[in-house]
């Protein structure tokens, strides 16, 4: 059976904390306070652009998706290993250097709280943590032997074992890029896995590619696949008061889904590597 390990080296590589809010259409007469306080708090770089926004929604029970053009505020850490992103929407905790959940929980709550004091946030619409991790190959092999054997996929070489397939011996197939997307309901929301293989180099998602934070070396353009787990928990609220209490059990919810998704799909080998 499955079980929670403590990682000393885990394999995040991204991590998001959302909360959607009620639209306040006037945030921009409340950013003077509120980049003083995040300033003053660690977030010292700001920028200023119109982003696409991918939305990831659940409606009567089927997950959608939505793009949209808006402006957005980044308040950056002085590394850029961790920023605030703030809409007139929705409030963004995102950071690439990773350390436990907790620290990282603590710091998003109190940029959250910053953000609050300044522009008095209305309900809650929503609510989602996401951990992008990756695994890398080693010495020893290619990522993909850390995976449990239902998350494997098929190699190539088991083209050439098919009985009745005309010259299927000489195919000489070999898998370069495997994506699997599973989606589960969970008693606190959606729960989205995706789980990407690439040879050579880790295929991230484009939009942590574009997330204006430091990511770390990877070692890419090395032999051996390298496999993403990208792992989405989120859930809609319906004009939940905001609290930061609220937000923060909502956050320990969801984490709970995302720490199990996770341990449920590496095998103890790949545990082990990552505990030393």
């Amino acid at each position: 059976m499955p079980r929670r390990r403590i990682l000393k080296r885990a394999p995040v590589v991204y991590i998001l904390m959302q909360l959607r809010f009620a639209p306040i259409l006037a945030m921009a007469k409340y950013l003077p306070d509120i980049q003083d306080a995040l300033r003053r708090s660690g977030f010292p770089l700001m920028a200023e652009d119109a982003v696409k926004e991918v939305r990831v929604e659940l409606n009567d029970g089927a997950v959608q998706t939505a793009t949209e053009h808006r402006v957005a505020w980044h308040f950056q850490d002085a590394g850029k290993t961790a920023a605030v992103v703030l809409r007139p929407d929705s409030f963004v905790f995102h950071a690439s250097a990773y350390q436990d959940f907790e620290r990282f929980l603590e710091a998003a709550l109190k940029a959250l709280g910053l953000v609050h004091h300044g522009a008095s946030l209305g309900p809650i619409s929503g609510l989602g943590l996401r951990y992008v991790d990756v695994l890398c190959p080693d010495a020893q092999g290619s990522a993909d032997r850390h995976l449990v054997a239902g998350l494997a996929g098929v190699e190539g070489r088991a083209f050439a074992q098919v009985e009745d397939v005309p010259n299927a011996t000489g195919l000489d197939a070999v898998r370069e890029r495997r994506m699997l997307e599973s989606v589960y309901r969970t008693a606190h929301g959606m729960l989205v896995q995706r789980v990407i293989e690439n040879a050579g180099q880790p295929a991230l998602p484009p939009d942590v590619l574009e997330c204006k934070l430091k990511l770390r070396d990877l070692h890419a353009n090395t032999e051996g696949r390298f496999v993403t787990l990208d792992t989405d928990h989120f859930r809609s609220e319906e004009n939940t008061p905001f609290d930061l209490s609220i937000v923060e059990k909502g956050l320990r919810d969801l984490h709970a889904g995302t720490s199990a998704a996770f341990s449920a799909s590496i095998n103890d080998e790949g545990a082990a590597s990552w505990e030393q």
